[in-house]
């Protein structure tokens, strides 16, 4: 089809130079539907920086990834697991790093579709001028409200996107065929697309290969009828069904768990379906810090495939994907905890224990206890031990479910030693009774009931947390004596966490 060059967004790139040359805002967000032009535009500014000396860095919002804490920044992560601002920094640090007096350019596709915590990476980048930020953003959908924050503080600029007339559709079309269109070929194709660049890109090429849309006397002329539905998803359909199966099965792979490595892709699949849905755009390929990342060509590909999938093939296809994902690559860094745990939990996969509490404790440590309590529930069920049991309680917990985690911790598993899984949950029980219930006595009780009878290195780990009860009942100088008779060097970093809040707190008193 030859070059489809940039047509119909001249205002647009003359303000997106402005923003190169050093505007007052911090960045751009390029709002549209499906289709209209906000990835090319956004690539063709991206193209200019590079050009100018900028570093140029790309980021994905995908379906797939958002339910997956900085899913969309795994790319730029050296790590996966770990605190949740370490994480956070990790990911702003690698994205931002440039040589020295360089300029960064970050391009965030589908701004929309970010995780809650890869959106607070990007308002960090925004608002501590780390960056300068090009978003594209799918009109309809739920935006975070830490992105929206930005462009209504008048930080980013939005820049809404309409679909091409059908003028410039005409040019486009003519420019990009290289010749005129004859008879009412112009009207078909707008009527069909309504000016959507990316479905006149597919329907054009479905036709060429068809062979309905043929050059005859100077100028192209669309003969024949074709059988679409004027609705996007159905133009969308007429593209990725000229594919063969192994192509479509590559992208199906794709649609449930994007982004893949591509380690893992070639696992799954035949390595020339891959190149060939690469060739046919289907799909991206890119490289990451960490191995190459595939990618869906563009969001509507997988919206259109998940649509007509029903769903025991997506979970045959999950757990696919989860079994590759678990199982060792060379040079590869080991799965997402998160990401692999909640592959498999909505797969046909019988329940594994030991990744839905992974995952879990994962999710836990990026703060999203939703997921956490989620993946936790489907450990106990896989049949996971008490460990499994404690981090349930302390999610429950955190949701403010007292009684709830209550009954947990006082119904684990048989079997529980006076060990330092028996320490988390004597602690975490008192915890929740002081915290969230608000019953320092049974708190106290609870304590006082586990040190009698319990070994000097168990009793140094109970004595700590009862520094936190003594200071939080106003006894700064208890706390001060219970300091002497505690090894700080033989705890664990749980309990000098509960030794630290108390001495703070009586150190106010």
């Amino acid at each position: 089809m030859g070059n489809w060059p940039l047509t119909g967004r001249g205002d647009e790139m003359d303000l997106l130079a402005t923003l190169l040359d050093g505007a007052v805002f911090q960045g751009v967000v390029l709002a549209g539907g499906a289709g209209v032009g906000k990835t090319r535009l956004a690539r063709e500014a991206a193209a200019v920086a590079a050009e100018r000396g900028w570093v140029v860095r790309s980021v994905h919002g995908t379906v797939a990834a958002q339910g997956i804490p900085l899913g969309a920044f795994s790319q730029w992560m050296e790590q996966v697991d770990g605190q949740p601002l370490t994480l956070v920094s990790s990911a702003i640090a690698a994205v931002t790093a440039a040589p020295a007096n360089s300029s960064v350019l970050v391009v965030v596709d589908d701004v929309d579709l970010l995780d809650d915590l890869s959106a607070f990476v990007l308002q960090q980048l925004v608002r501590r001028g780390a960056a300068t930020v090009i978003a594209t953003l799918r009109t309809g959908g739920t935006v975070s409200k830490a992105v929206t924050e930005l462009w209504k503080d008048g930080q980013l600029k939005r820049i809404d996107l309409r679909p091409l007339s059908r003028p410039t559709c005409t040019t486009l079309l003519e420019n990009a065929l290289g010749s005129p269109l004859a008879g009412q070929t112009s009207a078909r194709l707008w009527d069909l697309t309504r000016g959507n660049v990316l479905f006149m890109r597919a329907l054009v090429r479905q036709e060429l290969e068809a062979e309905r849309l043929i050059l005859a006397d100077g100028g192209w002329t669309w003969t024949g009828p074709i059988s679409v539905s004027p609705t996007l998803a159905e133009l969308v359909d007429v593209y990725i069904g000229t594919a063969p199966g192994p192509v479509l099965e590559v992208l199906d792979l794709l649609t449930v768990a994007e982004p893949l490595e591509l380690a893992h892709l070639s696992a799954l699949a035949d390595p020339l379906a891959i190149e060939d849905a690469e060739r046919r755009e289907l799909i991206q390929v890119s490289l990451g810090p960490t191995g190459d990342l595939v990618r869906i060509g563009h969001p509507l590909y997988g919206e259109t495939r998940r649509s007509r999938m029903g769903l025991m093939r997506a979970r045959r296809l999950r757990a696919r994907v989860a079994e590759a994902m678990r199982s060792s690559h060379v040079g590869l860094v080991p799965a997402d905890p998160v990401r692999l745990a909640l592959l498999w939990l909505e797969s046909d996969l019988p329940g594994d224990p030991d990744v839905h509490h992974q995952g879990a404790a994962a999710a836990f440590r990026r703060l999203d206890t939703g997921l956490s309590e989620r993946l936790a529930v489907a450990a106990i069920r896989a049949g996971a031990g008490a460990e499994a049991h404690i981090l349930h309680a302390r999610t429950v917990s955190m949701l403010g479910r007292g009684e709830e985690a209550e009954q947990i911790l006082t119904q684990l598993p048989a079997g529980v030693d006076k060990d330092d899984t028996w320490v988390a949950a004597t602690t975490l029980r008192a915890t929740n009774l002081l915290l969230t219930r608000g019953e320092p006595e049974q708190s106290w009780a609870v304590i006082e009931e586990a040190l009698t009878g319990t070994s000097e290195p168990l009793r140094q780990e109970l004595l700590a947390f009862r520094a936190l009860q003594l200071a939080m009942a106003a006894h700064p100088a208890e706390v001060a004596r219970l300091l002497d008779s505690i090894d700080q060097d033989r705890l664990t970093a749980a309990s000098r966490i509960n030794l630290n809040f108390g001495t703070t707190i009586a150190d106010g008193v």
